[in-house]
């Protein structure tokens, strides 16, 4: 009888140590698991970040360019019309002189 009694404390020694093992496994399986899923995480946050980042850098190049072509377009008409009120200047200023001070009409 104690020969069995032995036998079924052995096995249930065997049997707790088997449990305990598993167990550390399973943790070991769920912590590379925790470990791999955050590294992906990660790399995919990286991965966005520097695609949002490279977008951002294409939009803000493509308003700078639009702002330059803008500019240097304000900049021909304001030559040109500084052009033209030169070519007209006196005949402008005879104008205005005529009407606001001499009260004429044309």
């Amino acid at each position: 009888m104690k020969s069995q009694i032995n036998k079924v404390l052995e096995i249930d020694e065997k049997t707790q140590k088997l449990v305990k093992d598993t167990e550390k496994k399973i943790e070991k399986v769920r912590e590379e698991f925790r470990k791999r899923a955050t590294d992906m995480e990660n790399f995919a946050l990286e991965d966005a970040k520097k695609t949002a980042q490279e977008e951002f850098d294409k939009i803000i190049e493509e308003a700078k360019s639009i702002a330059t072509k803008k500019e240097d377009d304000d900049k021909e008409k304001l030559k040109e019309i500084d052009e033209l009120y030169n070519k007209n200047e006196k005949k402008l200023i005879d104008r205005a002189f005529n009407k606001f001070i001499l009260g004429e009409d044309d």
